[in-house]
Order: structure tokens, then sequence, then C-alpha cells
């Protein structure tokens, strides 16, 4: 499979919300060479595509990125509670990591994510 198959994909998805362009299909040719196909049966080069594209990844690993965090967080709540058995110096520590996790998305990419080490 071509691998900017998926990119294309999300990036055509993206600008057809967009602008409301309509597409019928991407294919990939003998050569490598993708080719979107329109509706009315016009074959384009998605050279065009290529800034929505690599924007339209960024965006969906972004997406991903705050799907983990979530889940980082949601795995560490016991620990904020009134009732934890955890000591208050304990409790600081998870506090300080769970706003470290908050602030995963103030990082510049989302492919590179410097996550916290939750604490010992």
């Amino acid at each position: 499979m071509n691998p900017n198959f998926e990119k294309y994909a999300l990036a055509l998805t993206k600008h057809c919300k967009e602008t409301g362009f309509k597409y019928d299909k991407i294919k990939t040719e003998p050569d490598g060479t993708t080719v979107i196909i329109l509706e009315d049966g016009k074959e384009i080069s998605p050279d065009f595509l290529d800034d929505i594209a690599d924007e339209a990844v960024k965006e969906q690993r972004w997406r991903e990125v705050r799907d983990e965090r979530g889940a980082k967080l949601r795995n560490c709540d016991w620990t904020q509670g009134a009732d934890s058995p955890l000591t208050s110096a304990q409790k600081t520590k998870w506090r300080t990591y769970r706003q470290a996790l908050r602030d995963i998305t103030t990082q510049d990419d989302p492919s590179k994510i410097d996550w916290p080490t939750p604490p010992a």
C-alpha cells in the first residue's frame, strides 16, 4: 500500500468537510503514484493536498495524544481522592504528574511527546 494513502485520506476527509469537495476514491498506480478520482470520474494529482494532509495527520496525532493523556489521567484519579491511602507528600507528587499530563499539549510535535513518568 502507498504510504501516503492514509495521509491523503485524512486530508480529503478534512477538505471535504470544509469545502464540500467530493471524491469517489483514491487509488495507487503501479508506479506508486497516488491518484484521486472525483465523483465525475476526473482524476487529479494529490499534490495540492500535501499541506492539508500534513495538517490533518498532525491533528489526528494530537487527538491520539489527548486520548492517551485522558486514559493516563483516569488511571490515577484515585490518587487525589479524600479516601486515597497515599500520604500528603505522595498525593503532591501525583498532583504534579497529573499537571504535567495536562500540559502535554503545549509541546510542539505530537509525534515526539515527552511523557512524564508517574511517581513510584
